[in-house]
């Protein structure tokens, strides 16, 4: 496509985290748009009709597939067993026999596998046993790369369709958009709206349209601000408020969903549960980052960050070695290149107004 129309598309929008979306937000936002995406979790088909789960993973993986051909002989996907029961996969030549401890997948097995983990999603909950019959599955390992391939086809198809109808210089506008599993995050694209209009308030034929509606429903959280600013809106954990959209200008704060529900939630890994104390402090360790990457105020960091300390406290963690690992993140801030807040103003302000020492 960038040879033939002279455009990038953007054809995956799936992200793994909030780092990553902190990591390629644009240097200047003049609007932003999000969505919560619904109804994937209850009526999407798992049959073998067109808009069904089972067609959009093989159209992933032959998509995938023909790309891996393309660059190497080796696209038949083994997995060996380590140690523990451990899966270890690599790619392997096609010619590649089965050996002990080693399993082998080839285009047709990894459908075969995607059937019958939708067909064989049994949840135990308490006294009950139960199956999902329609829609993705809830509560499983797999549901949320089903929720990110699912979308992948629909997002490859609206790029494809406005490059097949003349409407290539429209591709560009989706170069900063983001999905995490049921959250739409778009930014600096102006004709968004005219893409989630229902099918009924669309003309026939009319390439402006992403996801079918009848098993995707776009619900805006979007606020418009009335005090100066231009936009704001919330994405997973980063509320992102535009300043100026003249110049782009924006901040960000940490976002948190939980606050305002009239109880308290459970958060984060309790001391004693099944996991080990140096891995369930490795908490902190994201928590802080993600605060020192956000935060724009001087004081939103600090009070932050004692917020999980204070939950980890709570959750039956030793002070010292909370805090001790805030240390060691700060210390180590340069990995991750916070441009926000100064990382020396946040570790003042958190000896003085929390008992920190450095």
């Amino acid at each position: 496509m960038e040879e033939r129309y002279g455009v990038k598309p953007n054809l995956w929008w799936s992200i793994a985290s909030v780092g990553e979306f902190c990591a390629n937000m644009p240097e200047k936002i003049f609007f932003v748009f999000m969505a919560d995406i619904t109804k994937c979790f209850e009526i999407i088909p798992t049959d073998g009709s067109e808009d069904g789960l089972p067609m959009a993973v093989r159209f992933y993986v032959q998509s995938a597939m023909q790309v891996r051909r393309k660059r190497s002989s080796s696209h038949i996907i083994q997995v060996r067993t380590g140690r523990g029961g451990k899966f270890w996969p690599s790619w392997v030549d096609g010619d590649q026999a089965d050996g002990d401890g080693t399993m082998l997948f080839k285009e047709e097995d990894v459908f075969w596998l995607t059937e019958w983990c939708i067909a064989n999603s049994v949840l135990h909950m308490g006294d009950y046993v139960w199956r999902q019959v329609r829609g993705i599955p809830m509560g499983l390992a797999c549901s949320p790369i089903w929720c990110d391939i699912y979308f992948f086809k629909y997002e490859y198809h609206a790029m494809m369709r406005l490059a097949d109808t003349g409407n290539a210089h429209l591709i560009p506008y989706f170069s900063d958009t983001f999905t995490y599993i049921d959250d739409l995050g778009v930014i600096n694209n102006t004709i968004i709206g005219s893409f989630i209009r229902k099918m009924e308030d669309r003309a026939e034929n009319d390439p402006l349209w992403i996801y079918p509606d009848e098993y995707i429903e776009l619900k805006e959280n979007t606020e418009v601000v009335m005090d100066g600013y231009g936009r704001r809106a919330n994405f997973l954990s980063v509320t992102i408020t535009i300043t100026s959209s003249e110049t782009g200008a924006y901040i960000t704060s940490k976002h948190d969903k939980r606050e305002g529900l009239g109880f308290t939630p459970c958060r984060f890994v309790k001391y004693k549960s099944n996991r080990s104390a140096r891995q369930a402090l490795q908490v902190i360790t994201a928590q802080v980052m993600q605060i020192v990457l956000l935060c724009f105020e001087p004081g939103d960091a600090p009070m932050e960050i004692n917020k999980v300390v204070t939950t980890m406290r709570d959750n039956g963690f030793a002070r010292e070695a909370c805090w001790g690992v805030v240390r060691k993140t700060l210390r180590n801030a340069y990995r991750y290149q916070p441009d926000r807040v100064s990382v020396h103003t946040v570790r003042e302000t958190l000896t003085n107004m929390y008992g920190f020492t450095d």
